[in-house]
């Protein structure tokens, strides 16, 4: 352990190989030597053009940057040579095709100029990627800070730029600006004023439908991707397959997987090094994430598009072979022989024509990438079999099965033109956002959601309500007609019973009805407020599972009489001494004032039409 120890410590500090001792022989026979690149080399690539066969091409050096794209790195500038680059030039999904001077490994090619005529590529050196990727790396985690951010990117349903937002807060596409400098070689003088910039990753992408690419497609394209729609048969979930000798050996095709199953995101790449069971591709970060926990699997290739624009690699994902566990800028690694832990996702759709389709995916495990896939998966499989445009309504029923908690249960209507389909994939990604980015330890079992479509929007507005009692003692029920109209003119009555407590205080009280995000506004406290202050994950869900749904009515029975909510917990008819106290000046932060006591609430099962608005009526309790 101490001999490799200093053999990578010697790769990555340019060390001479005759201070590491008998161990760097043999290292120096596989890594060729940071000291000794210059321009005029030759050597040979490798990456696959077609099937699962690894082809080699010609390289020649050019000259090294230093310092790109960040210190203590470099990248290394080359021509490439070769009949089939003489035609497809680089391609998407070349990227981490390993380059070899005199039999011994330099880097992986991952950079390219766009536009350009002819195959110029960067290099990232082998020493660069051994640095910053470790197999020992720790596993991911959720970030509290992270997690206040992306909660907020899914409080609004009707936010247009909610899928921007959240993929630019991921790293943005790496540029690499070739500047004058007076140590820089001749050959690479050509290139002043070029932009270099990482080659375009194939994202292979099976059962999403078009409104969902939409959406999110050109944010892909500046994170550096390449979206190619149903070129393959998709990333299946399938178990570990064995390991070989020829599992993802050096210029073989590599596929990440996102999702898998009936619904596939994957990203495609070449192997640059694989030493036993450790595996270095891509050459440049996927998104830069970190410790991560992806499926690795083996592709083959169909064949290389050429382009004008983007000439890219057409693969099919095949064996699950191991887990991705770091993602950043100078590459990727994997370990082969390991299973990643994933989250299934089920989805039991009922069309609006008849017939039931189920869905069955896989979805990696993040606190980023998570509920914009969970977002993705819902939003496909209403668009994909139902109308894109018009009048829906959307019922989305299921549980987000938490390890050692109860569910978080799902549970509304949305009933819209055009819109119907976003809000109701946001209602299930909102909570699973909420609580991979709570900061406490979360493991999500599963995602099991019941979705049924009706190609007609169903909504009215609350009209007015009328109690056939305005003087009432405790104790006794009085009756609440609730009045609607529906968009075609037709008058909706509900009869609600109301009893009065046997403990309410005499004189006034009011009864509000409204639907729940009405009854939110009433009380004065947004949700993501109440989300952002639960002390624990048990609080979390709990108050997950209390939010009112948007969907129906609330009834409220209140009493003006000043309250506080402190840790996210109601106290109402606080003594004037207790309000005294924790409003005082010597207390900040921890509670909100209230200007009224929650008697009673009743949330109404959900009607034929979804009803929004808000009315108010007082009623007096007497002796």
């Amino acid at each position: 352990m101490k001999q490799a120890a200093s053999l990578v410590l010697a790769i990555i500090l340019g060390i001479p190989w005759s201070r590491v001792g008998t161990s760097a022989q043999s290292a120096s026979e596989r890594f060729f030597p940071a000291d000794q690149v210059r321009p005029g080399l030759h050597g040979i690539g490798k990456t696959v053009f077609e099937g699962d066969k690894v082809e080699e091409f010609g390289v020649e050096i050019l000259g090294i940057l230093p310092g790109r794209p960040g210190p203590k790195q470099s990248v290394i500038i080359a021509r490439l040579t070769g009949p089939r680059l003489e035609r497809t030039r680089i391609f998407a999904g070349m990227s981490g095709s390993p380059v070899y001077i005199d039999g011994r490994l330099l880097g992986a090619i991952a950079y390219a100029f766009p536009f350009a005529t002819e195959p110029i590529a960067g290099i990232t050196p082998i020493w660069d990627m051994m640095e910053s990727l470790q197999a020992n790396a720790p596993s991911p985690s959720s970030s509290l800070g992270t997690a206040r951010m992306n909660a907020m990117l899914f409080e609004s349903a009707k936010d247009g730029g909610l899928w921007s937002r959240l993929l630019r807060s991921l790293s943005s596409l790496e540029e690499i600006p070739i500047e004058p400098n007076p140590r820089m070689s001749a050959s690479l003088r050509p290139f002043f004023g070029q932009q270099l910039v990482p080659i375009a990753t194939p994202l292979s992408i099976t059962g999403i439908s078009p409104e969902a690419l939409e959406r999110f497609s050109p944010e892909l394209q500046k994170l550096g991707f390449l979206p190619v729609v149903g070129i393959s048969a998709g990333a299946a979930i399938t178990p570990l397959a064995p390991i070989t000798a020829e599992t993802l050996t050096p210029g073989k095709s590599v596929s990440v997987q996102l999702m898998r199953g009936d619904l596939s995101i994957e990203a495609i790449g070449t192997v640059t090094l694989r030493d036993d069971k450790t595996v270095y591709a891509f050459g440049h970060r996927l998104f830069n994430l970190g410790g991560v926990e992806m499926p690795l699997s083996e592709a083959s290739t169909i064949a290389i598009v050429p382009s004008v624009m983007n000439s890219f690699k057409v693969g099919v994902t095949e064996k699950l072979v191991g887990t991705l566990r770091q993602d950043r800028s100078a590459g990727v690694l994997g370990v082969l022989g390991e299973s990643p832990r994933m989250i299934p996702l089920t989805i039991q759709q009922k069309k609006s024509r008849g017939g039931t389709h189920t869905y069955r995916v896989e979805m990696i495990d993040n606190s980023v990438l998570t509920p914009l896939l969970v977002n993705l998966a819902v939003f496909s499989v209403v668009t994909g079999s139902e109308r894109s445009f018009g009048d829906m309504t959307v019922r989305v029923r299921g549980a987000i099965k938490v390890r050692g908690h109860e569910d978080v249960l799902v549970d509304g209507r949305f009933s819209a033109t055009n819109e119907a389909p976003v809000q109701a994939a946001l209602s299930v990604a909102l909570p699973v956002s909420y609580l991979l980015n709570s900061g406490f330890e979360v493991m999500l079992e599963g995602i099991h959601l019941e979705i049924e479509t009706l190609e007609q929007r169903r909504v009215g507005m609350l009209d007015r309500v009328w109690v056939n009692r305005t003087e009432v003692k405790r104790g006794e029920t009085i009756e609440l007609h609730i009045y609607a109209r529906a968009e075609d003119g037709r008058e909706v009555v509900e009869r609600v019973p109301i009893g009065i407590p046997a403990d309410a205080p005499l004189g006034k009280l009011s009864i509000v009805v409204g639907d729940g995000n009405a009854i939110q506004a009433y009380d004065g406290r947004p949700t993501a407020a109440s989300l952002g202050s639960v002390q624990s994950l048990a609080q979390l869900i709990r108050t997950l599972n209390r939010l009112r749904k948007s969907d129906r009515l609330y009834v409220k029975l209140v009493r003006s009489s000043p309250g506080a909510i402190v840790k996210n917990e109601e106290l109402p008819a606080l003594p004037p001494s207790v309000l005294a106290t924790i409003g005082s000046e010597r207390t900040a932060g921890g509670y909100q004032s209230i200007p009224y006591t929650t008697l009673k609430e009743m949330e109404l099962p959900p009607g034929e039409f979804v009803i929004t608005g808000q009315r108010q009526v007082s009623i007096t309790v007497v002796r």
